[in-house]
């Protein structure tokens, strides 16, 4: 399979690939697919990656992946746009000709690709992002009956779907009849051993809707002899931070620190005591993962994909504002307890979230696909 060229579609990715670039933010998904892309790189597929302009050339390198600006003006502002930014998008393609693409967001774009890849002899991966990607009925009021019907059709489009989930996997499989793959999302930092605690609770996170950044003041306020740090990005389409800022004053137990670039994100992980989530609909989390690799137990409102937080203790799942309060409360005051936690959370992630196993099963899944074409 060396010598196959793998192309990323991922707008919001270029963040990752240019520190320097401005006004823009990356989220998990991206993280994800540069690491995946850099590994398969490393082996020897000829690795592109489709992304927004930030202002950069019309293609730049870093080391042997090579990223190649269009336009997403449709996403986030006005859909006239939409018609233009998709010819652009598959004359890019065109050019670029890669053997396999892969997409994890925006899945509205599935159907356009899928056009290009049965019209190009490609092959066409959707990688599931959210357990929300199975859900009908919050598909069609958030993008409507057009939306959906792009999303269905696409999905059917392509070649083979990878979930993040066995619950996912489930979920693909009955609602599209599609061969579905779970392949694990992978530890994303550096491996450090050099960790030392303090006693904050981290929440990192953008500013959608699904995440509940609205309940950190909330939990601050809660509980007043608790630290807190907020870490919040908010891309084009969400709404501003203002009714973090607004609360500060009144609450000197929560430290908000907006957008962190990525390359500094692992430091506040190593030092918190616990990471919360507040989310209420996810995948895998990316903020789980990075916690569990540096020994930070995560306690958890709602999501705890393929029950592994409680399976395999890793920390705890609320269910509710007043029982995440609680949990916040009893293992902060227990820093032993922690301890023992987050050396479950760093096994864990080692053992099931590794790098080489998740790269190995995409090489299996090219050369499968490879060998029906």
């Amino acid at each position: 399979m060396q010598g196959k060229r793998v192309c990323f579609i991922s707008p919001s990715a270029y963040p990752l690939l240019d520190p320097f670039a401005g006004g823009g933010w990356s989220g998990g998904a991206e993280t994800q697919l540069i690491t995946i892309g850099r590994a398969l790189s490393s082996l020897g597929f000829d690795v592109h990656f489709v992304v927004d302009d930030y202002g950069q050339p019309e293609s730049v390198k870093f080391g042997d992946v090579t990223a190649h600006r269009t336009t997403f003006r449709h996403m986030g502002g006005s859909k006239l746009y939409i018609l233009s930014d998709w010819w652009r998008l598959f004359r890019l393609l065109r050019k670029i000709h890669a053997d396999f693409y892969l997409i994890k967001v925006p899945p509205h774009l599935l159907s356009l690709l899928g056009l290009y890849c049965r019209s190009h002899g490609a092959k066409l991966i959707f990688i599931g992002q959210k357990d929300s990607d199975l859900d009908e009925n919050r598909i069609r009021q958030r993008q409507g009956a057009p939306g959906w019907w792009l999303y269905r059709t696409g999905i059917g489009m392509t070649d083979f779907v990878v979930a993040q989930t066995e619950s996912q996997c489930t979920g693909f499989r009955d609602k599209f009849g599609k061969e579905v793959l779970v392949i694990r999302n992978v530890l994303t930092l550096e491996e450090d051993n050099d960790i030392s605690k303090d006693d904050y609770v981290l929440w990192v996170g953008n500013n959608n809707e699904d995440k509940q950044a609205h309940l950190v003041p909330e939990l601050a306020r809660a509980l007043p002899h608790v630290r807190f740090r907020m870490i919040m990005a908010f891309g084009p389409s969400q709404k501003g931070d203002s009714f973090i800022r607004n609360q500060l004053d009144e609450l000197p137990n929560l430290e908000y620190l907006g957008t962190v670039p990525f390359s500094e994100i692992a430091d506040h992980y190593k030092r918190a005591r616990l990471f919360i989530s507040t989310s209420k609909c996810e995948g895998f989390p990316n903020t789980f993962l990075q916690s569990w690799q540096y020994r930070t137990p995560v306690i958890s409102l709602m999501v705890d994909p393929d029950g592994v937080i409680e399976r395999h203790d890793l920390g705890r799942v609320s269910g509710t504002f007043d029982n995440l309060v609680r949990h916040i409360r009893e293992l902060h005051a227990d820093p032993a307890q922690c301890e023992k936690l987050g050396g479950n959370a760093r096994r864990y992630a080692y053992e099931h979230h590794s790098l080489e196993s998740a790269v190995q099963k995409y090489c299996d899944l090219f050369a499968g696909l490879d060998a029906t074409c």
